[in-house]
This record gives C-alpha cells, sequence and structure tokens, in this order.
C-alpha cells in the first residue's frame, strides 16, 4: 500500500512551530500514531499532512463558518481551520498602575493595593484567556485525527483500511447496505392528510458510504481521542454525544429500508459496530503495523495470515 503523507515539501506552507509542537505532544500517545504503513516511516496519523483552510485551492468562504475540517477524496492531505492558532500562547495584559498623589501620604499604600489587585486581575484573566486557547487548540487536534481517518483510514482508493466499513456492517442493514454506491435511501416525508400518518421515501442523490464513512469516524474518533471539555460549562449543562446522526445528511440518507432509527438507537448500533475493527486497532498498534485483516487486506489476498477467513 505504501502512502506517503509528506506533502508539505509539495506546498509553501510551514505550519508554525507551537502547532507543530502542541500536535506532536497531542498524538505522541494516540494509537494510529503507533501504526506504520507498509512501507515508509509515515504512520497514520501525521501533522505533516495537515493544511489551513486557505492552502485548499476550492476554499469557498461560507467553509469557514460551515467546517472545521475536510478531507478531499483520495486525497492525502486535511485540511483544518484555523490552523494556524493550534498552541496559541496568550500574551499576558499589561496590569492597570493606580498613580500617586503626592499630597496624600496615604495614596503610597493605596496604590501599593490597588497595583496587587490588578496584577492578580490580570493573571486571572490570563489564565482564563489561556483556557479557552487550550480548549480550541484540542477541538483543532481532534479534528485533524477525525480527518486523518477519513483520509488515512477509511478513504476507499487511499486508505489503510479500505474494506473496513464493508466489514463493520456485513450483515446488517441499519444504516443501508456496506460499502454501497446505490442512493436507494432517502428522507421519508409525510404525504397525504395531515391528520393521517402516512409517508414515502424521497431518494437521495448522496452516496450512502459517505454517511456511514462520517457516523463511523465520529464513533472512532470519540474512542481515540476525547471531546475536550468546554472550561467555563455551567453545572448543569451537557456536551453533545460524539456520534450526532441529527445532521441533515443522517436525516436524508440513514434511514433503515423498513424505517428511520432513532438517534440513540443509531448512535448505540454505530458504537457496537466499531468494537471489532478498534481491537484490530490495538493489535495493529501493539506490533506497530498494518496486519493483515479482512479490514485492510483486499479479498482476493485473504490467505491464511488474514484474520477473520
Amino acid at each position: 500500500m505504501g502512502v506517503s503523507f509528506n506533502t508539505a515539501s509539495k506546498r509553501n506552507y510551514a505550519m508554525p512551530k507551537q502547532a507543530n509542537d502542541y500536535l506532536e505532544n497531542k498524538y505522541k500517545d494516540n494509537l494510529l500514531r503507533q501504526i506504520k504503513y507498509y512501507e515508509g516511516a509515515d504512520s497514520l496519523l501525521e501533522q505533516d499532512s495537515f493544511y489551513p483552510f486557505y492552502e485548499y485551492d476550492n476554499i469557498q468562504p461560507s467553509d469557514y463558518i460551515n467546517y472545521a475540517g475536510f478531507a478531499p477524496r483520495g486525497a492525502e492531505e486535511v485540511y483544518i481551520n484555523n490552523l494556524d492558532m493550534v498552541g496559541e500562547q496568550v500574551t499576558p495584559a499589561a496590569p492597570l498602575k493606580a498613580r500617586i498623589d503626592p499630597k496624600d501620604p496615604s495614596s503610597i499604600a493605596r496604590k501599593k493595593r490597588l497595583d496587587k489587585i490588578a496584577l492578580e486581575e490580570s493573571a486571572k484573566q490570563t489564565e482564563q484567556q489561556q483556557q479557552m486557547a487550550d480548549f480550541y487548540s484540542d477541538r483543532m487536534a481532534r479534528t485533524g485525527l477525525h480527518e486523518a481517518i477519513h483520509s488515512t483510514m477509511l478513504d476507499r482508493r487511499k486508505g489503510a483500511y479500505p474494506n473496513a466499513i464493508n466489514q463493520m456492517l456485513k450483515g446488517t442493514s441499519e444504516l443501508g447496505v456496506g460499502g454501497s454506491t446505490t442512493n436507494f435511501l432517502g428522507k421519508r416525508v409525510p404525504v397525504g392528510n395531515p391528520h393521517v400518518y402516512e409517508t414515502k421515501l424521497v431518494e437521495s442523490s448522496y452516496d450512502p458510504y459517505f454517511e456511514q464513512n462520517e457516523l463511523i469516524t465520529q464513533d472512532l474518533t470519540e474512542r481515540l481521542m476525547s471531546q475536550p471539555v468546554y472550561p467555563f460549562m455551567p453545572k448543569n449543562a451537557s456536551m453533545d454525544p460524539a456520534v450526532r446522526p441529527n445532521f441533515p445528511y443522517s436525516t436524508w440518507n440513514m434511514d433503515k429500508p423498513g424505517g428511520p432509527m432513532t438517534e440513540d438507537g443509531i448512535r448505540n448500533f454505530v458504537h457496537k459496530t466499531t468494537e471489532p475493527f478498534y481491537e484490530q486497532l490495538k493489535s495493529d498498534a501493539e506490533k506497530g503495523y498494518i496486519q493483515d485483516s479482512v479490514y485492510a487486506t483486499p479479498s482476493h489476498l485473504w490467505g491464511i495470515r488474514t484474520q477473520g477467513t
């Protein structure tokens, strides 16, 4: 398979040192960093393949609002929103200084007291700003991992595990036929009398593999790197689930042919479905390379060393 991900040399972009150091530290113990390709030294998670949005030829202004990152199909690189800001270190704000009234001897003591308060407030503000900067850096690092799963692992042309989704969905129909390129799935819409629950299936032009890939990648991302917690989250607030089947693509394409699944049903199904593949990743990480398996090896090369055959 031997795919090289050292694409930075082909471009003018140079990742800032603070971003590279942050990602290096964040990824050093990740399972995907431990798995090497068949040839070469690159692992499945290398920030050398990361580029900011503005490096993408077809970038649109709306992409900055709508996307945290994306991985073009069949491409080696991934694109991360605000990548240059990863690892940002907040510059402490200069504290305010109280003035001395030369005619008031007590103003010297008052100035010391006020200067101390201002210094403490400045340090507190800087700490809060740094917490936010670290939160966004963690989110961008997680986005990079998510997009790497799309490109280096599950991409059908260049991924290390091109059979993974087919195998995970083998024998099921909950998310559509694994690896299907048909468009028989769609959205169920009400028809007829509004007081009578009757629906019809409106076909979608999208490839179900895209939606299968996204939901499975969301679950694998959470397994490999938990969502960062917002530093100032209210006590009664809760984080969104890692697998989000309420997105438009799941509304349109993730209907089971006999009727739509619930959101929790999809989450539970996807999590159960990815478990065997996640165990394979752990085994490959322990070995340090991609072993023969039904997830990675083309079916015409399956043999005695291919697990699951």
